[in-house]
């Protein structure tokens, strides 16, 4: 089985046949602020045959002004369709290094408004740009890099990716029955199980993810680091990935703060909360 991404480029596909070879499908939606041709008829197809699907947009912006446009024309090309997860698509040259970060941030912070609703949010990132463009990669559901090597359309043939990732996109060369020419196939290269890519099931910090005093791990060390750059105090031991009492009274005072019941709990609407406020600060 393999895991493809096509966009209107690989024209009219006969989905039917393609089935019997993917697992999930990566579509792009948009690209600067129009919608990918052929996205919608690809949805119908792949809703009507149950095959699961995220959505990209190729981001293009220069400035943060143009990140939000960008942002909502692929909420706008998204908004008759449920993917499992929405995808940054970040490799264009165009973009300034020193700019990179800020303008992906701003992209995301303003796709998740104009959603509207809880959504994951995952990155693709060049391999010549993972470390110039410095991305915060723990804040996306799952991280996708593209490195081919000899590109001879198999995994065999390839050069895995030189940084941590989730997905690997090994060739632009290839072949699925129903698809004319060629497409791009990735395989899993982390920890995450085919399920998580197929359902969003233990998606970093989804909505039906809670973290509250006690818990422990990943999500909490980064919850930490962002209520940190806020300004809140957690005391000499900072980040470390525990939520206990200082972290409770931080995340207390952020909701007192920002009109929220003092709960000293975390949903994926609170987190979301802090994110747009850290992007926010960081503009400033």
């Amino acid at each position: 089985m393999k895991i493809i991404d096509v966009s209107e480029y690989q024209g009219n596909i006969d989905w039917a046949k393609a089935a019997k070879e993917v697992d999930f499908v990566i579509m792009r939606a948009s690209i600067l602020q129009r919608k990918d041709n052929k996205y919608q008829r690809n949805v119908d197809a792949l809703e009507q045959l149950n095959i699961p699907y995220h959505a990209y947009h190729y981001i293009k912006a220069t400035t943060l002004d143009e990140a939000r446009d960008e942002a909502k024309a692929f909420a706008e090309a998204t908004k008759d369709s449920k993917p499992v997860f929405y995808i940054i698509d970040a490799e264009w040259s165009g973009i300034a290094a020193s700019i990179a970060k800020d303008v992906i941030e701003e992209f995301e912070a303003e796709l998740r408004r104009s959603v509207k609703h809880d959504i994951r949010v995952a990155v693709y990132i060049g391999h010549d740009k993972y470390k110039s463009w410095a991305l915060n990669y723990d804040r996306y559901a799952y991280v996708w890099i593209p490195r081919y090597g000899k590109n001879n359309g198999t995994v065999e043939g390839a050069t895995k990716p030189s940084y941590t990732c989730d997905l690997w996109q090994y060739t632009s060369k290839g072949k699925v029955d129903g698809i004319k020419g060629n497409v791009d196939v990735s395989v899993l290269n982390g920890n995450k199980p085919l399920s998580f890519f197929l359902t969003g099931e233990g998606a970093y910090m989804n909505n039906n993810t809670i973290l509250q005093k006690g818990s422990k791990g990943r999500e909490v060390k980064h919850l930490q680091s962002v209520l940190m750059a806020l300004g809140y105090d957690l005391g000499k031991y900072g980040a470390d990935g525990s939520y206990g009492n200082l972290t409770v009274a931080a995340v207390k005072s952020f909701q007192k703060d920002h009109g929220f019941q003092q709960t000293g709990t975390v949903t994926e609407l609170l987190y979301d909360e802090m994110f747009v406020a850290l992007v926010k600060n960081c503009a400033k």
